[in-house]
Protein backbone atom coordinates (compact mmCIF):
# COMPACT_ATOMS: atom_id res chain seq x y z
CA UNK A 1 0.00 0.00 0.00
CA UNK A 2 1.46 3.22 -0.74
CA UNK A 3 1.96 6.11 1.91
CA UNK A 4 -0.61 8.74 0.72
CA UNK A 5 -3.38 5.87 0.52
CA UNK A 6 -2.74 5.67 3.99
CA UNK A 7 -2.88 9.10 4.82
CA UNK A 8 -6.20 9.40 2.64
CA UNK A 9 -4.92 11.02 -0.57
CA UNK A 10 -4.54 9.77 -4.65
CA UNK A 11 -1.98 10.92 -6.16
CA UNK A 12 -4.49 13.55 -7.84
CA UNK A 13 -5.29 14.36 -4.99
CA UNK A 14 -1.42 15.60 -4.73
CA UNK A 15 -0.60 16.81 -7.85
CA UNK A 16 -3.97 18.18 -9.38
CA UNK A 17 -5.71 19.51 -5.68
CA UNK A 18 -8.52 17.79 -6.80
CA UNK A 19 -10.93 17.98 -3.82
CA UNK A 20 -13.60 15.44 -5.21
CA UNK A 21 -12.56 12.68 -3.08
CA UNK A 22 -12.17 14.75 0.35
CA UNK A 23 -14.91 15.41 2.60
CA UNK A 24 -14.00 18.01 4.38
CA UNK A 25 -16.61 21.31 4.52
CA UNK A 26 -15.76 24.54 2.85
CA UNK A 27 -13.62 27.07 4.50
CA UNK A 28 -15.76 29.82 6.87
CA UNK A 29 -14.87 32.75 5.36
CA UNK A 30 -14.48 35.61 8.16
CA UNK A 31 -15.07 39.33 6.91
CA UNK A 32 -11.55 39.99 6.64
CA UNK A 33 -9.86 42.69 4.25
CA UNK A 34 -6.73 44.43 4.04
CA UNK A 35 -6.68 48.40 5.56
CA UNK A 36 -10.13 47.40 7.37
CA UNK A 37 -11.75 46.10 10.73
CA UNK A 38 -14.45 43.64 10.73
CA UNK A 39 -16.63 46.12 12.50
CA UNK A 40 -15.86 48.29 9.38
CA UNK A 41 -16.77 45.33 7.37
CA UNK A 42 -19.96 44.77 8.73
CA UNK A 43 -21.27 48.20 9.39
CA UNK A 44 -20.13 49.95 5.52
CA UNK A 45 -20.13 47.18 3.07
CA UNK A 46 -23.32 47.08 0.85
CA UNK A 47 -21.99 44.67 -0.87
CA UNK A 48 -21.66 47.00 -4.23
CA UNK A 49 -18.56 44.50 -5.56
CA UNK A 50 -16.29 47.28 -6.56
CA UNK A 51 -12.84 45.46 -4.21
CA UNK A 52 -14.45 42.48 -6.05
CA UNK A 53 -13.83 43.56 -9.34
CA UNK A 54 -10.96 45.52 -8.48
CA UNK A 55 -8.65 42.63 -7.00
CA UNK A 56 -6.24 41.30 -9.39
CA UNK A 57 -5.42 38.33 -7.65
CA UNK A 58 -9.27 37.98 -7.62
CA UNK A 59 -9.16 36.69 -4.09
CA UNK A 60 -12.12 39.14 -2.74
CA UNK A 61 -15.56 37.79 -2.81
CA UNK A 62 -18.95 38.41 -1.20
CA UNK A 63 -19.29 36.34 1.40
CA UNK A 64 -21.90 35.83 3.92
CA UNK A 65 -24.50 39.00 4.52
CA UNK A 66 -23.22 40.21 1.26
CA UNK A 67 -19.66 41.50 2.62
CA UNK A 68 -16.85 41.99 0.69
CA UNK A 69 -14.16 39.07 2.20
CA UNK A 70 -10.83 38.08 1.10
CA UNK A 71 -10.81 34.19 0.73
CA UNK A 72 -7.04 33.04 1.00
CA UNK A 73 -8.03 29.33 -1.42
CA UNK A 74 -8.34 31.57 -4.55
CA UNK A 75 -4.68 32.84 -4.02
CA UNK A 76 -2.68 35.91 -2.07
CA UNK A 77 -3.08 39.36 -1.16
CA UNK A 78 -0.28 41.32 -2.56
CA UNK A 79 -1.33 44.46 -0.97
CA UNK A 80 -1.77 46.67 -3.76
CA UNK A 81 -4.64 48.59 -2.56
CA UNK A 82 -6.44 48.35 -5.69
CA UNK A 83 -10.08 46.84 -3.42
CA UNK A 84 -9.15 50.00 -1.21
CA UNK A 85 -8.81 52.68 -3.52
CA UNK A 86 -12.08 51.10 -5.67
CA UNK A 87 -14.17 51.25 -2.38
CA UNK A 88 -17.13 54.29 -2.45
CA UNK A 89 -18.63 53.04 0.95
CA UNK A 90 -15.47 54.02 3.75
CA UNK A 91 -14.95 50.26 4.47
CA UNK A 92 -10.85 50.90 3.95
CA UNK A 93 -9.01 53.49 6.05
CA UNK A 94 -8.09 56.50 4.46
CA UNK A 95 -4.84 56.44 2.10
CA UNK A 96 -2.72 58.10 4.63
CA UNK A 97 -3.19 55.15 7.19
CA UNK A 98 -3.19 52.74 4.70
CA UNK A 99 0.63 54.17 4.06
CA UNK A 100 1.89 53.98 7.52
CA UNK A 101 -0.12 50.78 8.79
CA UNK A 102 0.21 47.00 8.21
CA UNK A 103 -2.91 45.81 5.97
CA UNK A 104 -4.05 43.32 9.34
CA UNK A 105 -2.71 41.79 12.19
CA UNK A 106 -2.18 37.76 11.05
CA UNK A 107 0.04 34.63 11.29
CA UNK A 108 -0.21 31.66 8.81
CA UNK A 109 0.38 29.01 10.27
CA UNK A 110 0.64 25.00 9.41
CA UNK A 111 -2.05 22.17 10.80
CA UNK A 112 -1.67 19.06 11.69
CA UNK A 113 -2.89 17.76 8.24
CA UNK A 114 0.30 18.88 6.74
CA UNK A 115 2.28 16.29 4.90
CA UNK A 116 5.62 16.88 6.72
CA UNK A 117 3.83 16.47 10.01
CA UNK A 118 3.00 12.77 8.67
CA UNK A 119 6.36 12.29 7.56
CA UNK A 120 5.82 13.16 4.19
CA UNK A 121 8.01 15.73 2.52
CA UNK A 122 6.48 18.84 1.14
CA UNK A 123 8.04 22.14 1.45
CA UNK A 124 5.33 24.44 -1.52
CA UNK A 125 4.67 26.66 0.88
CA UNK A 126 8.06 28.06 1.85
CA UNK A 127 8.70 27.89 -2.05
CA UNK A 128 5.29 30.02 -2.65
CA UNK A 129 5.94 32.89 0.32
CA UNK A 130 7.21 36.40 -1.40
CA UNK A 131 8.43 37.36 2.34
CA UNK A 132 10.99 34.12 2.80
CA UNK A 133 9.00 33.87 6.34
CA UNK A 134 8.37 29.81 6.33
CA UNK A 135 11.61 27.79 6.64
CA UNK A 136 12.00 24.36 7.20
CA UNK A 137 15.27 23.22 9.87
CA UNK A 138 16.74 19.91 8.71
CA UNK A 139 16.32 17.50 11.73
CA UNK A 140 17.81 14.06 12.26
CA UNK A 141 15.95 11.30 11.39
CA UNK A 142 13.17 13.24 10.60
CA UNK A 143 11.42 15.22 7.91
CA UNK A 144 11.61 19.19 8.56
CA UNK A 145 8.33 20.71 9.53
CA UNK A 146 7.48 24.14 8.67
CA UNK A 147 8.42 26.78 10.63
CA UNK A 148 7.00 30.59 10.20
CA UNK A 149 9.04 33.04 11.61
CA UNK A 150 6.31 36.11 12.96
CA UNK A 151 8.03 38.87 12.34
CA UNK A 152 8.46 38.25 8.22
CA UNK A 153 5.00 37.07 7.60
CA UNK A 154 2.59 39.30 6.30
CA UNK A 155 -0.63 37.34 6.88
CA UNK A 156 -0.72 37.44 2.95
CA UNK A 157 -2.24 33.86 2.26
CA UNK A 158 0.15 32.86 -0.95
CA UNK A 159 1.08 29.69 1.31
CA UNK A 160 -2.35 28.77 1.74
CA UNK A 161 -3.63 28.30 -1.74
CA UNK A 162 -0.65 26.02 -3.01
CA UNK A 163 -0.94 23.76 0.35
CA UNK A 164 -1.55 20.42 -1.17
CA UNK A 165 -3.25 19.42 1.85
CA UNK A 166 -4.74 22.45 2.84
CA UNK A 167 -2.96 22.17 6.21
CA UNK A 168 -2.23 26.15 5.58
CA UNK A 169 -4.50 28.64 7.22
CA UNK A 170 -4.02 32.33 8.14
CA UNK A 171 -5.58 33.22 11.55
CA UNK A 172 -6.00 36.67 12.58
CA UNK A 173 -5.85 39.11 15.80
CA UNK A 174 -8.82 40.96 16.80
CA UNK A 175 -9.68 43.84 14.50
CA UNK A 176 -7.67 47.20 14.74
CA UNK A 177 -9.79 49.32 16.95
CA UNK A 178 -10.48 53.21 15.90
CA UNK A 179 -8.20 54.60 18.12
CA UNK A 180 -5.60 52.65 16.55
CA UNK A 181 -6.30 54.09 13.41
CA UNK A 182 -6.06 57.52 14.83
CA UNK A 183 -2.96 56.62 16.12
CA UNK A 184 -1.94 55.37 12.83
CA UNK A 185 -2.98 58.72 10.80
CA UNK A 186 -1.64 61.11 13.94
CA UNK A 187 2.04 59.35 13.47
Amino acid sequence: MSRSSEIGYTRRDLFMRSRANKTEPAPVITHILPWATSDDIADKCTGCGDCVSACQEQIIVLASANCASVNFDKGECTFCGDCASACSEGVFWEEDIRAVEKPWQGLATAHDGCFAHKGIVCEVCKDQCPEAAIKFRPQLGAVAIPEIEEEKCTACGACVATCPSQAMKVHFAAPVSEAHKEEGASA
